[in-house]
């Protein structure tokens, strides 16, 4: 969820004493982008080297901004779809 445009972190549990070699984000849906783009942020200021999304239906214009942001992550996707929704 967001909050005037911006994702809120409900909960985080990220192991304090180390880090994992390799983090996989399950997210149902890439709209906008802007939670998967908050969850990776999170993984790498944790120390995370390989992040991988997963996700069953993004839209196109989300896939472009997370590629330009974030060209090191690999993403798969069942569906991408080409219309984005004003409201996401």
């Amino acid at each position: 969820r967001t909050h005037g445009g911006r994702p809120i972190e409900y909960y985080s549990r990220l192991p304090k004493d180390g880090v994992s070699d390799m983090a996989f984000i399950l997210e149902p849906m890439i709209a906008t982008s802007a939670t998967t783009h908050a969850a990776i942020q999170k993984l790498k200021g944790w120390g995370c080297p390989k992040i991988i999304v997963l996700s069953v239906l993004a839209s196109y214009h989300g896939l472009v901004e997370l590629q330009k942001l974030h060209p090191e992550v690999d993403i798969f996707t069942v569906q991408v779809d080409q219309t984005l929704r004003e409201d996401g």
